[in-house]
This record gives C-alpha cells, structure tokens and sequence, in this order.
C-alpha cells in the first residue's frame, strides 16, 4: 500500500504563529508555544514507516536556524486559498501520483503519536475515510483512500461546524467512515497551560 502523509504547516517566524495565544499572551510566547509543537510533530513524523512518503506543506519561509530540523522529509510550498482549498490540492496531487492513501495531519496536536497517523491511514484499507476529530468540533488528522474534492470546498473552517459538516459531507457521498477518539489541539493560551508548554 502506498501511503501519502501530508503535515500542514506555518514556518516558525515571529508573529506568523498561533495568533489567539499571541493575543492573549504575546507573540514570543506564542512562537515559543509553536515551536514546541512542531518540534512534537516532526518527532513522530519521524517515527512512520521508511517506506511511507512524508511531506510537509509549509506556509512561509522557513527560518535558517531551522532547516536542519526539516532535513529528511520532502518540503512543499503550501498552495493559495483557505484551508480547504490547501487542503484539497495535498490530496488532489498525491492521488494523481498514484497513492492508494492521503493522510494530512496539523502540527498543533501535542497528543499526537506516530501510533495515531498509522491507524489512521491503516483505517482505510476497510474504510474509505478515517479521520480523529478535534476536541473543539473540527478534526486533527484525515485520511482518505480516493479524491472527494467536496470535503474541502463550503466549509466553515476554523469553527466548531467543521467536523458536523465533514460527516454529513461523506454521506451524501456514500463514503464509509472510521472515527477515531477525539484529541485536543492547542489554539488557545488554556489550551497550551493544559499542556504545560508554557514556561
């Protein structure tokens, strides 16, 4: 099975990261926050099968101090457009080079573990989506063993609908679904005191 993950995710510059947690704190503890988050995601990018093709979608430029970090996985430019839209032309590529499974994750998610993403595209060897939702109504991670182009378009990203409107997207499809136990993901200050990645 040839399997494609993708990570969405911003370089990790001053005030390009996690606003609502620079908002109510400000923009060095927010980058600090994102940081150790995505130092999070890479370590369990890192733990996937050799054979697996890992790429990640990066918006903005990625910081010299940090390149060695990003050494060992195939880096892209993130597309235009809103999330869906980004989303959607991960998907869209990787099926027309001939995956059987496209899996995108984010890099906000510290319970994530490698374990999580190969369940997760391993769901869809019976399945034709598997997803694990988010605790706030959207969704950490999808995984997907066909191109749906209408899973990214008409959303409401970035609200609590995203998750409601995935599901009733895959039915009007008549797409089967496997659902994982939902996982937190940190937007907020709350959210990263939670998991204590606050100095």
């Amino acid at each position: 099975m040839k399997v494609t993950v993708f990570c969405l995710a911003r370089a990790p510059e001053l005030n390009k990261v996690k606003s609502r947690i620079a908002i109510e704190s400000d923009a060095q503890i927010a980058l600090s926050v994102y940081e150790k988050l995505l130092n999070h995601t890479l370590a369990i990018l890192s733990g996937l099968p050799s054979e697996w093709d890992i790429r990640l979608a990066v918006d903005g430029y990625i910081p010299v101090s940090w390149r060695q970090r990003f050494d060992g996985f195939t880096c892209i430019k993130q597309g235009q457009g809103d999330v869906g839209e980004r989303m959607d032309a991960c998907f869209k590529i990787a099926f027309a080079q001939g995956a059987d499974v496209v899996a995108l994750i984010g890099s906000d998610v510290p319970e994530f573990t490698s374990l999580h993403i190969i369940n997760l595209a391993l769901a869809c060897q019976n399945k034709d989506c598997a997803l694990i939702p988010a605790l706030d109504g959207g969704y950490c991670a999808i995984a997907l063993k066909s191109y749906h182009k209408q899973l990214f378009h008409g959303l409401d990203w970035s609200t609590d609908l995203v998750m409601d409107q995935t599901r009733k997207i895959l039915s009007s499809l008549g797409l089967s679904r496997k659902e994982f136990a939902p996982l937190r993901d940190v937007d907020t200050l709350s959210d990263a005191r939670h998991f204590q990645l606050i100095d």
